[in-house]
């Protein structure tokens, strides 16, 4: 049961950043909208691979706290939004080049909740030993 919440987490994260950053990239910022979005600016770009990954994750944990699912930890979030980012989302949003806003949107949504749901069950988190813990006073004696 475990894995599939874990799966339906990382869909949902990766379905949003490919939502969100497939039309981020859609965004025209210079005076040629044909040619001047998002990512052809250094700083724009950036801020666009860095801040969309992580603002999903955080949005998917406040959305978890508040459905009271208090097992995702974020910085697996984080990890599963980066992977699904450079792994599925970013090949597709660079590899689509003559096909309409609504269909890049739409495939790498998709491509997105797949990628989400494949990372979701492969990255595991990693649990640090707690400072009161027997194993952490074992280490320390022996």
């Amino acid at each position: 049961m475990k894995h599939i919440k874990n799966s339906l987490a990382g869909m949902i994260t990766g379905s949003l950043v490919g939502f969100f950053f497939s039309a981020a990239t859609q965004i025209p910022l210079g005076e040629n909208p044909v040619t001047d979005h998002v990512m052809y600016a250094l700083w724009s770009a950036l801020l666009t691979l860095t801040g969309v990954p992580i603002v999903i994750a955080f949005l998917i944990l406040l959305g978890a706290s508040l459905l009271k699912y208090p097992d995702l930890h974020p910085l697996r979030l984080i990890a599963v939004a980066f992977a699904t980012l450079f792994c599925p989302v970013l090949g597709m949003v660079f590899g689509a080049g003559g096909i309409t806003m609504v269909k890049l949107i739409t495939m790498v949504t998709l491509m997105g909740a797949a990628g989400g749901a494949f990372w979701g069950l492969v990255l595991k988190p990693t649990r640090l030993p707690r400072s009161g813990s027997k194993d952490r006073e074992l280490e320390f004696q022996g």
